[in-house]
């Protein structure tokens, strides 16, 4: 696509300056006039101007990538402060009966483990849904 907006720019603005010399010349236009002559270099103006930024949209998105780095690279995206390797993990297990939450570091190491038994809720109550809102509310109280 980029290959093709710059075929026809280039093509475009030899027309222009064709047009451009053609009217210099002779002094009068050959398509009748000098408003043509001006639609076609604006358009011309345009296109490269629009060629030009989303070629610099292109570079500057190069550097961004939504995805995590891979195992070994380094990335200069920050959460907190905090590189993407230093982030802590959280496993929730939501069941029928229950919903556990456990926080977990980088490394693999337990910081908060709470459940909906944990947190009071007994028999039938501990599968409803704010059981588990407060379970994750308390896991994350917890991890400060």
């Amino acid at each position: 696509m980029y290959k093709l907006n710059c075929i026809l720019v280039s093509s475009v603005s030899t027309v222009c300056r064709q047009l451009a010399a053609s009217v210099n010349a002779s002094g009068s236009s050959l398509c009748g006039g000098t408003a043509l002559q001006r639609t076609v270099c604006s358009s011309a103006v345009r296109l490269q101007e629009a060629a030009s930024s989303t070629e610099a949209r292109k570079t500057s998105s190069k550097d961004f990538s939504i995805f995590p780095p891979m195992p070994g690279y380094d990335s200069s995206l920050r959460w907190g402060g905090k590189k993407f390797e230093e982030l802590p993990i959280v496993h929730v297990k939501a069941t029928y009966n229950n919903t556990h939450i456990q926080l977990t570091e980088s490394g693999g190491q337990s910081l908060v483990r709470t459940s909906c038994g944990t947190e009071g809720f007994k028999n039938i109550k501990k599968s409803t849904p704010v059981a588990a809102q407060t379970t994750g509310i308390s896991a994350a109280t917890e991890s400060h």
